[in-house]
């Protein structure tokens, strides 16, 4: 912090400034929004190189509460397209209504920032695939219990949980029959980790089962329009097989 380039790095937005014994304090907290953001030029940075190394697993976080609280994408356009038409909520982070805060909205790879073509990032993300990544899928939100409304919760420690396990490799896969090229824990794997998981998240014990695939069939219709809809339409072959791997398996 006695750095003399932060002098030019620092700045405040939405926050209280406090006079204390002759000082300005910043009172260290968006009292707007629920956090803030701070943008730096990277030149303060001096020589860098952009860089990281090869993932071994990438994963897009969900807010669908269709989902299980973890899904592997074992086909590649499938774990490509859940991340083009990547299904989230608002936060509070953001300047928006409440009632925007509680729709479902379309934030492809998580990147409220790009400004290039989607298909640019959907042929990037198949080159890792094609490298040998693992693909997962998270929902963070809660999963249909008996409406959408009403959600078994997914606690955060169990979304922890399943990370570590994940990058121990701890966890075995069986097919998600609803959605072809999905899987999802083996119940001997994750009751080892997370006793009674298994059939708290089984899809098959879901209440009002066919509201449920009904809600299923929509949200994966959602997402195929929305990718019909997008630039991708400069790629067909790529596009087809996006919108294609996203067919549902459930009567």
């Amino acid at each position: 912090m006695d750095h003399p380039d932060w002098k030019y790095a620092l700045a405040l937005m939405n926050h209280t400034v406090l006079e204390t014994n002759g000082k300005l304090i910043p009172y260290g907290q968006d009292i707007r929004n629920s956090n803030g953001r701070a943008l730096l030029d990277r030149a303060l940075l001096g020589n860098y190189v952009n860089r990281c190394g090869f993932p071994k697993a990438l994963v897009w976080l969900m807010k669908d509460s269709i989902l299980p609280p973890v899904l592997k994408l074992e086909n590649k356009y499938l774990a490509i397209a859940m991340g083009a038409a990547l299904m989230t909520q608002r936060n509070r982070a953001e300047n928006v209504t409440e009632e925007e805060l509680n729709k479902l909205v379309f934030e492809p790879f998580a990147n409220p920032f790009r400004v290039y073509e989607l298909y640019r990032d959907v042929e990037a993300f198949l080159k890792v695939a094609d490298s040998g990544a693992d693909f997962y899928c998270f929902n963070s939100r809660g999963y249909w219990k008996e409406s959408d409304d009403i959600l078994e919760p997914i606690p955060l420690n169990t979304s922890l949980t399943l990370q570590t396990a994940i990058l121990m490799d701890q966890l075995k896969w069986e097919h998600w029959n609803i959605l072809p090229g999905a899987m999802i824990p083996t119940r001997e794997s994750i009751e080892a980790i997370i006793p009674g998981y298994y059939d708290k998240y089984n899809s098959t014990m879901r209440g009002n089962y066919d509201k449920y695939i009904a809600l299923i069939k929509d949200r994966f219709q959602q997402r195929k329009d929305f990718l019909q809809s997008s630039d991708l339409t400069e790629k067909p072959d790529i596009q087809t097989k996006l919108i294609q791997s996203l067919q549902v398996n459930a009567d």
